[in-house]
């Protein structure tokens, strides 16, 4: 159940970068998708706790919630990083959000190098690529 459940989230990030590279935004579909199906399935398959859920949803947007009104984290990516924990739990959440930062950190780099010019990273992306590191290897 557990690769069922990496699956689907990356599922979700992988719609979520679509979007967010197309658009610049991330649709609240697809947020409220990942949101119900993490819901699903940890309280209705795996039967946990309601509460545990909830917890590990608003978390990590209380903890970038900083972030988010200096101006360095999106909405979109702030709800998206609050599915991951939906999804994985808060503490690996903790290293999604590390690994993402070091990613988009060498994307600024590989930017800066090649001369483009980009007022704001997409984190879309890094988030994808922070939850697969830590939720596969952690």
């Amino acid at each position: 159940m557990e690769r069922i459940k990496i699956i689907l989230l990356l599922t979700v990030l992988l719609f979520a970068a679509a979007d967010d590279c197309r658009r610049a935004k991330i649709s609240n579909s697809i947020i409220l998708l990942g949101i119900m199906s993490s819901g699903y399935l940890r309280c209705f398959l795996l039967n946990e706790s309601i509460p545990s859920f909830l917890a590990d949803l608003i978390l990590p947007t209380v903890i970038l919630f900083g972030f988010y009104i200096a101006g360095g984290l999106g909405a979109g990516d702030l709800k998206l990083i609050s599915v991951v924990g939906s999804f994985v739990g808060f503490e690996i959440t903790l290293y999604v959000i590390f690994f993402a930062g070091i990613f988009a950190l060498l994307l600024s780099g590989v930017f800066k190098i090649t001369g483009r010019k980009y007022s704001r990273i997409r984190l879309a992306l890094p988030i994808m690529i922070g939850t697969f590191i830590g939720a596969v290897f952690m």
